[in-house]
């Protein structure tokens, strides 16, 4: 069968994790990834820059301190040197076990990081707000004075930073595949388009894309096969639809059985005399003729 002669050319992957996805054919899919990324990035930008500003900021009248003065804006008042809301510790503590629930029932994705980094990553923000709370009640009044104390913000946020900068490198190298929608390592094009000639002899695929999906080796694929046909018999087009649903079948099969999520075959039918035509998509008056192929041709003008 065509599975058994495709299954050598290196489509069937190592068993990986299945985790539930909703992906999105096109740019659709990718877009929203590299808008996260840049995203991401930008948060982290703006908190650094803001927080190197309080830092280097002497000027009288503008800073963040959390001395005695401010007490009374806070919950936290006549505790200690505290500033952090009780209402802030109730909702990070909730934030944290919440977390932990997901990480260790599997539903978060590794990214390229081990369970102890997996944990800091997505735990630190709110475990540093929980430390803070603590802090302020247990720090000596001599060091509640310095000047550290009455800039723990922003001295925070740098470190915080830092340390994200450093876990999400290797999270972002695991994701560069799918950020960027690259073929997957084990699908050779050339092969499989030599293939399906061998196979079918009167098909030519000339153009694939495959691309593949988080996470794991999940893909999808997008493929344009071209029909020899003789369009000067009058029954020509039903038989091309029946030599098109065989031929889409069996390769949807492969792709499936290889870990294709959807497979898209888009077919062409071209006579004897179209032989090299070279794909260009479903465009202009040209693109086929008499209400054939995936355009029609209404009051002489094509529409896709």
């Amino acid at each position: 069968s065509f599975v058994r002669e495709l299954s050598h050319f290196g489509l069937q992957y190592a068993d990986s994790e299945h985790s539930p996805f909703t992906s999105h054919h096109g740019t659709s899919w990718i877009r929203p990834r590299i808008c996260g990324c840049v995203a991401f990035i930008a948060v982290l930008f703006v908190n650094t820059t803001h927080a190197l500003e309080l830092l280097t900021d002497y000027s009288d009248g503008h800073s963040h301190s959390h001395g005695a003065e401010e007490h009374d804006d806070h919950d936290s008042e006549g505790n200690g040197f505290g500033f952090v809301p009780k209402q802030y510790v109730i909702v990070s503590i909730f934030d944290v076990a919440l977390k932990c629930l997901v990480l260790a029932l599997g539903h978060i994705p590794s990214m390229g990081l081990h369970p102890i980094p997996r944990l800091i990553l997505h735990t630190l923000s709110p475990t540093i707000v929980i430390g803070m709370y603590v802090a302020g009640l247990a720090i000596p009044p001599w060091l509640g004075e310095s000047w550290f104390w009455k800039h723990i913000d922003p001295v925070v946020a740098v470190i915080t930073t830092i340390l994200f900068f450093f876990l999400i490198i290797p999270a972002f190298k695991e994701m560069m595949p799918y950020i960027f929608a690259d073929t997957p390592a084990k699908f050779h094009v050339e092969s499989f388009q030599n293939e399906i000639s061998t196979t079918f002899p009167d098909v030519t695929c000339t153009h694939i894309h495959a691309y593949r999906l988080w996470p794991g080796n999940l893909f999808e694929a997008l493929i344009h096969l071209s029909f020899l046909v003789d369009k000067s018999k009058s029954g020509w087009s039903e038989e091309a639809s029946t030599r098109y649903s065989e031929v889409s079948q069996n390769v949807t099969s492969v792709l499936t059985r290889a870990g294709a999520q959807k497979v898209v075959v888009e077919p062409s039918f071209l006579d004897a005399t179209e032989i090299g035509r070279p794909w260009i998509g479903c465009v202009g008056t040209t693109c086929f003729r008499q209400n054939r192929g995936c355009c029609k041709m209404d009051d002489g003008r094509a529409t896709v």
